[in-house]
Formats: C-alpha cells, structure tokens, sequence
C-alpha cells in the first residue's frame, strides 16, 4: 500500500544512486551473535500498529529524542542492520527547509561511522529530505557496502530522514525501502507528536519561571502597599491632631485650613486664588540660605483670580521656584517669574537665562527642572488635574517652564 502523504518515495538519483526496488531481492542474514527475527517474521503491521498505538497514548511529556531512540529501536527489530540513525528537523514545527540546513541526529545505533562517512551520509540525507525521494547507494570501499535513506514526512511537512546501513551488498532492495515507506507516514507523525510534547514543556517551564517572577514582584508591591498604608495611617494621624490643635487657637485658622486640605489630598476643594499672592507664599517659605532671592525677578501683570486646589499648585510652583533659585542660580545667571493673562488662561513663568540654562536645555529642557522624568510626569498630571497644562520653553540661552491656569470665561 502507498502512502499519500510521501510523494515519490521510489524514485533514484541517476548516476551513482541505484534503484532501490530491485525485483526479486531478497534481505540477507543479519550477521549477530544472537540474530533478530527478520522484517517478514516481526510483521510491518505490528510495528505500524505500535506507532500508531505509540501516538495516541503518548500523554506524558517526552523528548523527541527518547521517542527517536525507541522507534529505532522498534525498526531494527522489523530490519536489522549493522547501522542505524534517524535525523530530524531542527524545527519541524515550521517547514523551513533549505539546501543548507543541518539535519541533527535524533537517534543512532550499530556501527560507528568514521567522520567523513558520517558527514557524506548526512548531505545524502538532506538531498533525500530535499526531494522527498527514497535513496539507495552501494559503497565498495566504505565499511558498510550497502545505504538506504527514506524521508520522514507529516502531513506533507518534511520531518527528518531515516537512514540504514549493512555490510552486505544490496542489503537494502526488495520490498523493503516500499514498507519503510509507508511506515515513514506514521514514524513522521510520533515525532511531531513528541516535539510538540516537548515544545509545550519548554513553553510550560517559561510561563512558570514568569509566573514565580510574578509572584515575586506582587509580594513585594503588596509589601510596599502596606507599608505606605502605614505611613499614611500615621500622618493622617498626625494631621487630625495638628488640625485639632490648630483650631483650638483663631491665630492658627489658616494653619487649620491647610492641615485640613492637605488631608483630603487628591480630592481637596477648589477654591479662588490669586496667584501673584501664591508666589509671594512660595517665595517666603523657601528654606534657601545661600541663594539671594532676589534673584529672581517678579513680574506680574493684571490677571483674574483662578480657581483652583490651593496647595496643590502651591507645592507645584514652589518646587519650580526652588528649583530655579539652587539649580539653576548663581553666576551670570538671571531669574525671572512672570504672570501674565492669557486668552481665558492666566500663565506662571519660571525662567533663567545664560550659559548655564542654554545647556541645561540643550537636549531635553525638562531635565534642568525635575531629577527624573517620573518627577515631571507627575508635575504634568498635576497641573491637567487643574484644567491646565505646564509646558518648558526654551530659546537660546533662555530656558523656563511655563504653567498655564484656566480662569472662568465671565472673568477673562
């Protein structure tokens, strides 16, 4: 019987290639101590039938090669031979075959061959898989005088290549190579079966290393939420006592006032500022000993009242105006804050110019202003949970950051 899925399995290379059907053949004697029953005694049935029975039970994981090793086994016992191996795809689970590629040895018995017949038995084979043709070849001078090379495929997808060799001239004609043939069929679909095995054991044992790296990590955010709920227990704490203490004296309402915004955070009241009044906050409450601050020269313009959360923006213009004034101040430099009224939006300029802020600005301008882009993404965020935006400019030697405030329509 032929199979369908191994196209011109019988056909020989011309030239040196013999044809491998040779009517009439018949299979010499194995030459052992203890000889094996032959392919007529062993039956091609009952070894198809165990690979078939192989692949449908083969539920444990397996490597391609350990099943290799036994379908050779099996297949010496249906033809012994003085050697035996079976070469297999790299990666059969992608017919990317070429003239190049290298076949590996998946499995080998008998007679080790020297290394130059080894290497010309394996571009025998490549040529056999490339064709997808049974090979026959005779070879006098060799140890073994008589090779056979049937292409393994699986569902028209080339496989490797099993291959045979004996001492005994035409050792391999007759029937034989049309029965491997058809075994080849079922020889291809056991190893694809277990590289498939095997592939999802490897992709098994990576999803488990990540899943463990997973694990680790969650452990240890849930370690750092934990301990960040505890600071946050703490200064909510804190804050309740320094707002009850703080009430309890008028002189300290706006002290209150703060303690009581600074507790709801995030979701604090808006309320109406004048931001020429923040500036001079934040410039007051500078912990800056060393640097004049007069450096900075303040420039305000007539601008609406804005609405906003009070602290929030406080803390965000007093990072810049620190900033400006220990970063970047000094030398020939020159400090600027600007307030001026936009269309419906009142903008805060924070700026210094020279030698010094046209390098700082040179690559990226937020850099001479935040330590680290996490730090400006969330000044960024902060300044769009107002409805505004903060914004870097910069022009030769002059660089700044620019926080624009929306104001209410009917007060523009």
């Amino acid at each position: 019987m032929e199979s369908t899925s191994q196209p011109n399995r019988e056909a020989a290379v011309p030239g040196s290639h013999r044809n491998v059907d040779v009517p009439g053949g018949r299979r010499p004697a194995p030459h052992r101590n203890e000889p094996l029953p032959s392919h007529k005694q062993v039956g091609c049935d009952s070894v198809r039938a165990w690979l078939v029975s192989l692949s449908t039970i083969m539920a444990s994981p397996i490597s391609r090669d350990a099943v290799a090793c036994e379908v050779l086994e099996r297949i010496e016992a249906f033809c012994p031979s003085k050697q035996s191996a079976l070469f297999c795809m790299p990666d059969f689970t992608t017919d990317a075959w070429n003239s190049s590629t290298e076949l590996e040895v998946a499995a080998a018995r008998g007679a080790a061959l020297p290394d130059d017949q080894a290497i010309w038995v394996e571009r025998i084979a490549r040529e056999s898989l490339g064709r997808c043709q049974v090979f026959g070849r005779e070879s006098r001078s060799a140890g073994l005088a008589s090779f056979l090379w049937v292409p393994v495929l699986c569902r028209g997808q080339r496989v490797g290549v099993l291959q045979l060799g004996d001492d005994q001239g035409h050792a391999m004609a007759g029937s034989l190579p049309r029965e491997l043939g058809v075994l080849a069929d079922e020889i291809g679909a056991v190893l694809v079966h277990a590289g498939e095995h095997e592939a999802m054991q490897r992709e098994k044992a990576r999803l488990e290393l990540r899943i463990d790296a997973l694990e680790r990590e969650q452990k240890i955010a849930r370690s750092e939420r934990c301990e960040q709920a505890g600071r946050d227990l703490t200064l909510n704490a804190a804050l309740h006592r320094a707002e009850d203490a703080a009430t309890r004296q008028p002189e300290l309402a706006a002290l209150a006032s703060d303690l009581r915004e600074l507790r709801c955070g995030e979701s604090a009241p808006e309320t109406w500022v004048d931001l020429r009044d923040l500036v001079d906050r934040c410039l007051e409450g500078l912990s800056v000993s060393d640097v004049d601050r007069s450096f900075l020269a303040v420039q305000a313009d007539r601008i609406p009242p804005v609405r906003c959360q009070r602290m929030r923006v406080e803390g965000l213009l007093g990072a810049l105006i620190e900033r400006a004034l220990v970063r970047l101040g000094g030398g020939d430099l020159s400090g600027w804050i600007h307030l001026r009224a936009g269309a419906r939006t009142v903008l805060c300029e924070v700026g210094v110019e020279g030698e010094v802020a046209r390098a700082s600005g040179k690559d990226a301008s937020w850099q001479g202003w935040f330590d680290n882009a996490d730090e400006w993404d969330a000044a960024v965020d902060l300044a769009e949970d107002q409805g505004g935006e903060l914004t870097t400019a910069v022009a030769d030697d002059r660089t700044g950051v620019v926080l624009t405030l929306p104001v209410d329509p009917d007060l523009g």
